[in-house]
């Protein structure tokens, strides 16, 4: 949400580059879209629509993000496959579904300027960061709020 111009000039690139990831072949790597909305009589408040994504790496068990290491990374994958740098990874931005589908969200500060090997290193040391940490407990077992998404 913006409250201001400078914030509503963030969250318009933000939607414009959800579009463009789509017709980079992303579409499902990242949250659907349904648009951004402004509020009528208040200049610079807009929101965009997102659908939910999901629980974030944080809200997710310590055996959850092992057990789906292989999900979250195939996401970053996909993005420095095409080309993309995230450039904005963090935790909360990478979310896990009900369907085990990894979603990033969070898109303001992509760059899509062919990535050298180093710079996809280094986002892939920041994503790997990003999903080994966890506020739950290890054992799913632990936390009786968590969903264990392997058993359905």
């Amino acid at each position: 949400m913006a409250r201001n111009a400078a914030q509503a000039k963030t969250l318009e690139k933000e939607y414009s580059n959800y579009r463009a990831l789509e017709s980079k072949g992303l579409k499902s790597a990242i949250v659907q879209t349904h648009g951004l909305f402004g509020a009528e009589g208040l200049p610079g408040h807009k929101f965009l629509l997102l659908e939910n994504g999901g629980k974030t790496a944080t809200q997710m068990t310590k055996a959850n993000l092992k057990r789906h290491r292989k999900a979250y990374m195939s996401v970053l994958k996909r993005f420095h496959n095409a080309e993309v740098l995230i450039g904005n990874v963090e935790d909360g931005h990478i979310l896990m579904d009900d369907c085990n589908r990894v979603t990033v969200i969070s898109l303001s500060n992509i760059s899509t300027d062919a990535p050298t090997k180093e710079e996809k290193r280094e986002e892939k040391i920041s994503f790997k960061r990003a999903i080994s940490y966890s506020k739950e407990p290890e054992s799913d077992s632990q936390s009786s709020d968590v969903v264990d998404l392997v058993e359905s």
